[in-house]
């Protein structure tokens, strides 16, 4: 049996690798934005003129700046861009992607750059290979320090998680294959879930002798109710695609080589609308999802619905209206 200094030096050990990546990480990250920047402005010097009198920019331009802007080169993760939809997908197939602190720091600076673009309308996520997410990889897993202040040690983390996710442009999951425990609860932080005929579902916590976690003891009961979200989370039952359906888990199952069409397809739809009105309507649900005073529930709409209504996309709606003309938004 390891003795209690070997435990603490391999604890040491490994939080120093986790520290030491993060800070390879942040440089790496750095160089691709100077290289994405020296591409712009490699592309912006060789604008020729268009034959309608615009400049822009030549297509091999435009490709070399969506590789550096979208194809990142993470290690756990996959970004692409299709119009304006962001595509992330988890890829340690190797793993069935489970979660470990370098992924979801890769997670979370894909998330945060689809979120600053302004020609993102919509976020895609899914996995890589035969399962969507495996969870926690307990191998890899380094605990953060625990607070001074008697705070519990993974609550920065998890409130990290679903405050990104709260406050992220809509995000559509395109469930591939298995997701369970932290896998679940993933997908429940998503704002739409649809799943391919091979998903499965498993709220495994209580196998493992933990818990629901990230906001999941209150998510699941508000998507498919108590009395299936106990069932689930007290059994650690498998479920499949269609039973995740028909209890509101997920709200369509199509055929396994459609579903990114699918996602696609549905992302693509909620892109056409105005950036403003997407993030202006998702947040206030967030916000009034269980808000007991329907009195402040009244004053948060009104309140976003007015500067809403100042704002340039009501009124290139307006002006679309009036001229018999579909509006341009988020150009």
């Amino acid at each position: 049996m390891e003795s209690a200094p070997g435990r603490l030096r391999a604890a040491e050990s490994g939080a120093l690798i986790a520290a030491l990546f993060r800070q390879v990480h942040s440089l790496s990250v750095r160089v691709q934005e100077l290289e994405a920047r020296l591409a712009r402005n490699s592309c912006n010097n060789s604008k020729p003129p268009s034959s309608d009198g615009d400049n822009k920019p030549r297509d091999s331009c435009s490709k070399e700046l969506g590789r550096y802007q979208y194809r990142m080169n993470y290690q756990y993760i996959l970004t692409e861009r299709r119009g304006r939809i962001g595509i992330v997908k988890f890829n340690r197939p190797e793993r069935l992607n489970a979660l470990s602190m370098p992924l979801l720091e890769e997670f979370y600076d894909a998330i945060e750059r689809l979120n600053e673009d302004p020609a993102i309308g919509v976020i895609i996520l899914t996995g890589e290979g035969r399962a969507f997410c495996a969870g926690l990889d307990v191998q890899d897993w380094q605990d953060p320090e625990p607070g001074d202040d008697g705070e519990p040690t993974s609550y920065r983390s998890q409130l990290r998680w679903l405050e990104m996710m709260r406050r992220s442009k809509p995000v559509v999951v395109a469930v591939n294959g298995l997701a369970v425990g932290g896998g679940l609860t993933v997908i429940l932080s998503c704002d739409i879930r649809i799943a391919s005929e091979r998903a499965q579902f498993e709220e495994r916590h209580v196998r493992v002798g933990l818990m629901p976690d990230m906001g999941s003891s209150r998510l699941l009961v508000q998507t498919v109710g108590l009395a299936h979200a106990l069932r689930l989370q007290l059994t650690a039952r498998r479920i499949d695609a269609h039973e995740a359906e028909r209890i509101g888990l997920v709200t369509e199952v199509v055929a396994h080589d459609q579903l990114m069409d699918t996602a696609v397809a549905l992302a693509e739809e909620i892109a056409a609308h105005p950036n403003s009105s997407l993030l202006a309507t998702k947040q206030l649900v967030w916000d009034n999802m269980c808000e007991t005073d329907s009195e402040k529930v009244l004053w948060r709409e009104a309140e976003v619905e007015e500067r809403l209504m100042k704002g340039p996309d009501f009124k290139e709606a307006t002006r679309a209206f009036i001229e018999k003309r579909k509006p341009r938004f988020n150009t």
